[in-house]
C-alpha cells in the first residue's frame, strides 16, 4: 500500500488510524429496550436507539465554519438478539468517532430545505414494522 497524509490508502482503501467523522459535537445518543419483537425477528425484543442534536453553528471541521445549521432527532431499532447487541456496540464506537451523522443538505430533503444534520450512509432501521434499513 502507498501511504500518503491521508488515512485512506488510494489503492485499496485500507484504513491506517483511526477515521473520525464531522457529526456535531452537541449530540446525544441513548438506548432502550422493549419486549415487542421487530418484523421480522420474532422470540426477541427491540432494542431503540434515540439520536438528538440541537440546531447549532458549524465547527472548523465543517463545509462553512460559522454558519448554522438545523439539528434533528432520529430513532433506529435493532433487534435484541446476539448479532443486534454486536451491531449496536459497532454504533456505539462509530458515534464515538463521529461517523453515524453529518452537517449538509438532506438526500430526501434536498436544498430548500436548508443545510441539517443528516445521516451519514450507515444504513439503519427507522420503521420497527417496515422493511427500511436493517433486515
Amino acid at each position: 500500500c502507498i501511504q500518503n497524509n491521508s488515512l485512506k490508502c488510494p489503492i485499496c482503501s485500507r484504513i491506517y488510524g483511526q477515521l473520525t467523522g464531522k457529526q456535531p459535537r452537541n449530540g446525544s445518543m441513548s438506548t432502550s429496550r422493549k419486549s415487542r419483537s421487530l418484523a421480522g425477528h420474532a422470540g426477541c425484543g427491540t432494542i431503540i436507539m434515540t439520536f438528538h442534536f440541537a440546531s447549532g453553528v458549524q465547527g472548523s471541521e465543517h463545509e462553512n465554519p460559522g454558519a448554522r445549521y438545523t439539528g434533528a432527532s432520529r430513532t433506529a431499532y435493532l433487534p435484541d438478539n446476539p448479532a443486534g447487541r454486536q451491531i449496536l456496540r459497532l454504533f456505539e464506537v462509530a458515534w464515538s468517532r463521529r461517523l453515524l451523522f453529518t452537517v449538509g443538505f438532506s438526500t430526501t430533503l434536498g436544498q430548500q430545505a436548508g443545510v441539517r444534520v443528516t445521516w451519514n450512509g450507515i444504513h439503519m432501521k427507522t420503521n420497527p414494522t417496515g422493511e427500511h434499513g436493517y433486515p
